[in-house]
């Protein structure tokens, strides 16, 4: 009955894909922020956060406006470059708690004049490179620099540290010298920004090939994992789901 090619959702690997990691950040105290990025869905997302997600990450101004009609505590995980972006993030309600994550002195110049136009706080995580090498800071002393600028500059708050481990895409059982290593990174970071009088209130991290591991990371409070609510090929390839644990296909002729 179906004109194909279509896309399938299978609601019920679905709902238990989403079960599985709500039950994984209660069992490990762990904050689950899923990134809406792969479902782009309302719908999908007051399922995560009706299962317990403190909240949702999102990737672009757009998203977080979309995701803002279901929920009121929102991360913008991708740093966002230029006066537009920052605008329309700081119009979003003003009932949304609004996280950005920042990794330029430019940027937080821009969210800062957007939030004061705006009369709203905004919390800033500085966003750290632990290896992925796409976006954050390299070096501490300039993410200590950001986050003292961002203390300086009202109405921004400091809420603390984020980071992507995307560069770790072992198998599971493969992981442990990629995720020591990144464990002495994240360890190192929190140790420095202490010594430095910044403390970080959340350390936020975790992608979905690192999941069900991310306990084993020293230090970090909360985790984004976007993929594990549909999984596909590549997670079942390195053992981060079964292949039963997919729940988008396609339907072709």
């Amino acid at each position: 009955e179906l004109e194909t090619p279509v896309p399938l959702v299978d609601l019920d690997r679905l709902a238990r894909n989403l079960d599985r990691a709500a039950a994984y950040a209660m069992e490990h105290d762990l904050a689950l922020r899923p990134h809406i990025k792969t479902h782009k869905s309302p719908r999908i997302a007051s399922e995560q956060l009706r299962r317990g997600a403190v909240g949702l990450t999102c990737a672009t101004p757009f998203e977080a406006e979309v995701m803002s009609d279901v929920c009121d505590n929102l991360l913008v995980a991708y740093p966002p470059v230029g006066q537009p972006r920052a605008t329309r993030l700081a119009a979003i309600s003003e009932r949304v708690k609004l996280t950005v994550a920042l990794d330029s002195p430019q940027a937080v110049d821009d969210i800062a004049a957007a939030a004061r136009e705006a009369d709203r706080p905004i919390g800033v995580y500085v966003e750290l490179d632990l290896g992925m090498h796409r976006v954050g800071v390299p070096r501490l002393d300039d993410a200590i620099a950001l986050a003292r600028a961002v203390r300086e500059h009202a109405p921004l708050e400091f809420a603390g540290l984020a980071f992507y481990p995307g560069h770790v895409r072992e198998p599971v059982d493969r992981q442990e010298e990629s995720l020591a290593s990144l464990g002495q990174a994240i360890s190192h970071a929190i140790e420095t920004f202490d010594r430095a009088g910044c403390r970080a209130p959340v350390v936020s991290g975790g992608s979905t090939p690192t999941l069900w591991r991310t306990h084993e990371l020293p230090g970090v409070t909360e985790f984004r994992p976007g993929t594990y609510v549909y999984n596909d090929r590549t997670t079942a390839a390195i053992g981060a789901c079964a292949w039963d644990d997919c729940a988008f296909t396609v339907l072709a002729t």
